[in-house]
């Protein structure tokens, strides 16, 4: 019961996230909430802003059905580009104990979460992988 809800999750993430790069006029979110794929550009309409999911710099979570003595952290690269000037690359954590949020002009960008969670003796494609990022004005 638990896979077919964490299945029909990721089928409607995948169809409210952010086009490719090559696509991404014919498809735009005013959401706060931006869900984007590894190696995609998703362009917020509310904000102007482009934020491309660049890679997953490393993926330390407990994998569902381990016993680990931490949750782990997983840390994300991404990309910027608001008022049409490309900004340094950033990072963003998962866990609390790392940076999960950075405020750039004025928008401040927060990881959520990082999608799918590893299962214990599976891997993941990392093309599959989603950031769930929400931005919000300060």
């Amino acid at each position: 019961m638990k896979s077919r809800f964490i299945i029909l999750l990721l089928v409607l993430i995948l169809f409210s996230s952010c086009s490719s790069f090559d696509q991404i006029e014919q498809y735009k979110t005013s959401n706060d909430t931006m869900t984007i794929n590894l190696n995609q550009v998703c362009f917020n309409e509310k904000y102007g802003i482009k934020l491309q999911f660049d890679s997953i710099i490393n993926d330390s979570r407990c994998p569902i059905g381990a016993l680990c003595l931490w949750e782990g952290n997983a840390q994300i690269q991404f990309s910027l580009i608001s008022k049409n000037k490309k900004h340094d690359k950033f990072y963003l954590n998962t866990h609390s104990a790392f940076t999960q949020d950075t405020i750039i002009h004025g928008i401040d960008y927060k990881l959520v979460n990082l999608l799918p969670h590893q299962k214990l003796g599976n891997t993941t494609n990392p093309q599959l992988h989603l950031a769930v990022v929400v931005a919000t004005k300060q």
